[in-house]
């Protein structure tokens, strides 16, 4: 992990009487760093910036982010770079912590695994990127994954496997 350490409130610094711009990068692997410095180009020349590799995103990963977006400069740029599921739980974050939607850069890959939400207990499971049914594992219930993916709880919908099937047959709506 690099960090560059400045304390608020005072102006960004220049190097070389160049301003140059603040961005915080989070990325999941050595490849996708490689991805994200490719990314930037030569704006890395003109870059400041904190940067993390982490495995996956959990909670000292949010807390690294929190700590950084915290004592981040106006105009901070956000660069994420990994799975899908992992970059949009950062992004939910940054949004949540003040960034907007144009300070975020996703350079997205796909997922090898998924998080798969279940509305019976509430209980986020992880799963095969592939798989279409999963068990809870909170309550132990078959959940087919559906499509629609939650940014706010940054995981794919599950919902009690054949229930489409029950409620067409009674001529219910699916719950």
């Amino acid at each position: 992990m690099t960090a560059t350490t400045v304390e608020k409130g005072t102006a960004a610094p220049e190097r070389e009487g160049v301003r140059v711009r603040w961005r915080i990068a989070l990325s999941f692997s050595e490849e996708d760093r490689t991805r994200l410095v490719e990314h930037l180009g030569p704006e890395m020349d003109r870059t400041m910036y904190a940067e993390y590799v982490a495995r996956e995103y959990g909670r000292d990963q949010a807390a690294w982010l929190e700590n950084h977006l915290r004592s981040a400069f106006v105009g901070t740029r956000l660069v994420l770079s990994g799975p899908s599921t992992a970059v949009r739980a950062a992004q939910r974050d940054a949004l949540e912590a003040g960034l907007i939607g144009e300070e975020i850069e996703l350079l997205e890959r796909p997922d090898t695994e998924k998080r798969v939400y279940c509305p019976h207990c509430r209980c986020t499971t992880t799963a095969a990127a592939s798989a279409s049914m999963v068990q809870c594992s909170g309550c132990r219930l078959v959940l087919e994954v559906f499509e629609h993916f939650s940014r706010g709880l940054s995981a794919y919908l599950g919902a009690v496997a054949g229930a489409e099937d029950v409620a067409a047959r009674t001529g219910q709506a699916a719950a």
